[in-house]
């Protein structure tokens, strides 16, 4: 899950412009950021607790990347990846350690083929362990659940980076091995999405059709045409999981035993014209054990006068800190 640090609250405060809907990206925002990978598990003895090298020599090195974009505005942004042990606001504040682990200016998303990368490479280092410490100081059970070291993402258009920066954050997760057959977090792998076309609301759904995914930039640079629906129609998106899409994973308890879980996927849901149902879909499964519903529908406007490229994101999260992103192109003719 991807927090808005303006306020310091999911979706408070973005700074970002304001906008009716939520689910509707009219202007700058950091849709996503992922890390590969989510977690990782260390070997540890409690009764010989490990050096700090022999903590670093089990670290990987962790690939952050973030999704930004800015439709309507074509100025390059800017931005910047830190660590540090977070604060109760997830922030990074200026007197705590903190780590810089990438910078960089991209063109503006949406108008830039290939796509830009906002990604860097978070090394093991003996500051990092530092922070990690900081994170277990703070931590009421001292690391038993896992340790959340938190990711900051600042960006801007370039020119106000100094001036007006947002803040976004990711939480990266260090766990020890308790029990012995844990297993560290994956991201979701969820890579194919079906679409069935109704005419207008309250009318019957057709068949379903795979759903292809790319950036409208990337189509029109290739010639090539997007999924095309009549204004006013209604378009049913539905992830289809392969088998392993869930994860079981078994946590430690405080009494000294463990339990075992599955993981429930979410999907938000985002667009840069229309409208959704369900911004929100996935989740644990009601008090009755119904699943929950994976798919929405998204409402295509009916004030259309010409033909119309929607940019549609979808951003697939488990609730252990895994998150991944898809995006495809729906053309709207009138």
């Amino acid at each position: 899950m991807v927090k808005y640090l303006a306020s310091g609250a999911l979706l408070l405060g973005l700074g970002c412009g304001s906008f009716a809907d939520p689910a509707v990206v009219v202007d700058l925002r950091a849709l996503a950021i992922t890390a590969e990978p989510p977690e990782q598990l260390l070997d540890i003895d409690i009764s010989k607790p490990p050096t700090a090298e022999e903590l670093l020599a089990q670290l990987k090195p962790i690939d952050v990347c973030a999704l930004l974009q800015n439709p309507g505005d074509p100025r390059p942004l800017r931005w910047q990846l830190s660590v540090c042990g977070g604060d109760i606001n997830d922030r990074c504040p200026e007197a705590e350690a903190l780590i810089v682990f990438g910078t960089g200016v991209v063109g503006n998303p949406g108008n830039v083929s290939p796509e830009p990368k906002v990604c860097a490479t978070l090394q093991p280092s003996l500051n990092l362990l530092f922070i990690v410490q900081q994170a277990i100081n703070n931590d009421q059970i001292s690391g038993l659940g896992g340790i959340n070291v938190n990711v900051e993402l600042k960006f801007a258009v370039d020119e106000d980076f100094a001036t007006a920066p947002l803040y976004a954050t990711k939480k990266i997760v260090l766990s020890p091995r308790i029990p012995a057959e844990r297993q560290a977090n994956r991201n979701p792998v969820v890579s194919t999405y079906t679409a069935q076309i109704a005419p207008a609301a309250k009318q019957p759904f057709g068949d379903a059709a795979p759903l292809p995914l790319g950036r409208c930039i990337d189509l029109a640079m290739a010639n090539q045409t997007p999924f095309t629906v009549a204004a006013g129609n209604r378009v049913r998106i539905t992830p289809v999981e392969p088998p392993d899409a869930r994860e079981p994973y078994v946590v430690p308890t405080l009494s000294g035993g463990s339990r075992m879980f599955t993981e429930s996927l979410t999907y938000q849901w985002l667009a840069t014209f229309g409208g959704f149902t369900a911004p929100n879909t996935g989740g644990p499964r009601d008090a009755f054990g119904n699943p929950a519903l994976l798919y929405t529908d998204w409402k295509v406007p009916s004030d259309i006068a010409e033909p119309r490229d929607v940019s549609l994101w979808i951003l697939p999260r488990d609730e252990r800190k895994g998150s991944a992103w898809a995006e495809t192109c729906i053309r709207v003719v009138p």
